[in-house]
């Protein structure tokens, strides 16, 4: 579901503010993918009002991170049937599955933030889309630190392929209430140089956009 923007809270994910559904569109993901969402044949638009604040905010309900966490599970289990390698911590489940798991949630928490607030279906969630944006023509990226990056990975396939799709950052706290400050598009960020933000031993070099440059949620085409 997405939610109503909520006057009094001052936030799009608020439990007061009345849910609504969003539809797919049945003939690109047949009608068994929209009964499991929970997803009519009625189009109801999510009401956002007043217009889009520059930075949303919100917090992933224990429910929405119970689905982050399973589907975190599911890539890791999926990365390592396949047999492909973590880019940042080394191979899946040898020896570091706790870190390269960590990571993965973080991203499912990222994507599933942003779904929620634009009110669009994660896409990425189960990874039954593998062409796919992680929602909708989004990339989301996530991170813990206050004044954490978005980032660009030159060595991921889905980054390259995506680079001309809007990448998002959405920062979380430990409780995890979450902001998205803004967003570029992959092939600005690639204009970054390179780094490997401070531990070259376990992380492949990434470009780094700062928070300062990044186009607001209201500028989000």
């Amino acid at each position: 579901m997405s939610y109503a923007y909520c006057r009094e809270h001052r936030s799009y994910f608020c439990p007061c503010a009345r849910p609504q559904l969003y539809a797919l569109p049945f003939s690109r993901y047949g009608e068994a993918e929209a009964r499991e969402w929970g997803v009519t044949k009625e189009l109801v638009v999510p009401v956002f009002e007043p217009a889009a604040p520059a930075i949303p905010t919100g917090q992933l309900t224990p429910q929405w991170d119970e689905r982050c966490h399973r589907s975190a599970h599911q890539r890791q289990d999926d990365a390592h049937r396949d047999g492909r390698t973590d880019a940042w911590f080394g191979p899946v489940r040898k020896p570091n599955y706790w870190e390269s798991f960590d990571m993965d949630l973080l991203g499912c928490r990222s994507e599933c933030a942003f779904s929620l607030v634009r009110g669009e279906i994660w896409t990425g969630e189960l990874d039954r889309f593998p062409n796919e944006s992680d929602v909708g023509s989004y990339e989301c990226r996530g991170t813990y630190w206050p004044n954490g990056k978005l980032l660009f990975r030159p060595s991921s396939k889905r980054d390259v392929a995506h680079r001309d799709r809007p990448f998002v950052l959405v920062v979380f706290d430990r409780e995890l209430n979450f902001k998205i400050p803004g967003w570029l598009y992959g092939w600005e960020i690639q204009q970054y140089p390179l780094t490997d933000l401070g531990h070259p031993e376990r992380n492949s070099p990434v470009h780094a956009a700062p928070q300062d440059p990044l186009r607001t949620y209201a500028e989000l085409v």
